[in-house]
């Protein structure tokens, strides 16, 4: 695809296979046996396609290519990529806010998450955003992101402790 001298390389899940090396390192194999180390990977859409729109870079931060759906791929591939993408997109959903405290401007969340309990610092109120009607997405103080689908969904006490910050 190409837009005004913007290439994408777009990835055909049915010429490359991805798997992970020894050194734990992912490689990208094209069906001409190319290989091709992955430094990285991103999701175009981390929180409305996180399985979708997702780009590789190379050892030198240069794009590989974007692969346009997860499932697209054979299993193998598709575990070892979704292992990674987990690992690195990290995001706890808050099930429940047991308690936000302020501090010298500083909010301090206890919460429990799909993740386990969770207690982090949001540094600024910009950083507790709603998208779309309900859904919130926190940035806490280290650039963590923690979602909230659906804040409908939490118990009383908890959307009473989040209206006071939104």
């Amino acid at each position: 695809m190409e837009m005004r001298g913007f290439y994408v390389n777009i990835l055909d899940p049915r010429k490359i296979r991805i798997c992970r090396e020894e050194s734990g390192r992912l490689k990208l194999i094209f069906d001409n046996d190319e290989k091709v180390l992955i430094k990285r990977v991103v999701r175009a859409f981390p929180l409305t396609m996180p399985w979708r729109y997702i780009i590789l870079i190379d050892e030198n931060d240069r794009e590989v290519g974007l692969l346009r759906d997860l499932g697209d791929l054979d299993e193998t591939s598709m575990k070892v990529l979704k292992d990674e993408l987990e690992r690195v997109y990290f995001i706890p959903k808050i099930k429940k806010i047991h308690r936000i405290k302020e501090e010298f401007g500083v909010l301090i969340w206890e919460t429990e998450t799909d993740k386990g309990p969770r207690r982090f610092e949001v540094t600024s109120r910009r950083d507790v955003k709603k998208m779309g009607k309900r859904r919130i997405i926190v940035r806490d103080a280290d650039g963590n992101l923690y979602d909230i689908p659906d804040y409908a969904d939490l118990d009383q006490k908890s959307i009473i402790l989040l209206e006071s910050v939104i």
